[in-house]
């Protein structure tokens, strides 16, 4: 397999600890009675030496439990004032004790859903970062976070290919197929559903 080469952000950006966000996430102040709540949220396309990307399966509220399992790339809710680039960061750092260089932005995704009786139009960057290990720690994680993310795995394009699992976005093994053979877009491309 061809090693992918990332080009990091100029200059590069390392999430810093000490830095404090606000509490609460960037969405929307009020929307209409039925318009959904815009939340902006970053996701991190984080590969490994391997050219395995890291996937969390997650147990949503509400959801059918006998609905296929539900994976996802690690990220969430962009805090107030804080850059997509830095949500990225902050959001790998909790969600999985790894600290790297984010890179490009290489997808979108819009995206409406329901959750616990609340619609929320989702809108995604998603960036991709190389793991440094492949070590996953939960310690920065909310007690909801640990209960929402509820386990992880590194997987192979031809295990995502084979898989009759839920993915988001859904053409997620398509995506990442040029990404691992080094093919950056040169603007982030719509990921779809």
């Amino acid at each position: 397999m061809p090693s992918l080469s990332l080009q990091p952000l100029n200059p590069p950006l390392r999430f810093t600890f000490a830095l404090a966000y606000p509490a609460t996430m960037q969405l929307d102040p009020a929307p209409s009675e039925h318009a959904p709540r815009l939340r902006e949220a970053a996701r991190v396309v984080l590969l490994d030496g391997d050219g395995r990307v890291l996937l969390f399966r997650v147990a949503v509220p509400g959801r059918d439990s006998g609905a296929r399992p539900l994976w996802i790339t690690p990220g969430g809710g962009r805090h107030l004032n804080e850059s997509f680039e830095a949500a990225a960061a902050r959001e790998l750092w909790e969600e999985t004790g790894i600290e790297t260089t984010i890179a490009a932005c290489v997808w979108t995704r819009d995206h409406t859903f329901s959750i616990t009786g609340r619609r929320i139009r989702q809108c995604e960057r998603y960036f991709l970062a190389r793991a440094p290990h492949t070590v996953i720690l939960d310690r920065h994680r909310t007690a909801a976070e640990r209960a929402f993310l509820a386990a992880h795995r590194w997987w192979t394009l031809a295990e995502l290919a084979a898989s009759t699992d839920a993915f988001v976005p859904r053409r997620l093994a398509a995506l990442l197929e040029p990404l691992l053979r080094g093919e950056i877009p040169p603007a982030p491309l719509d990921a779809g559903v």
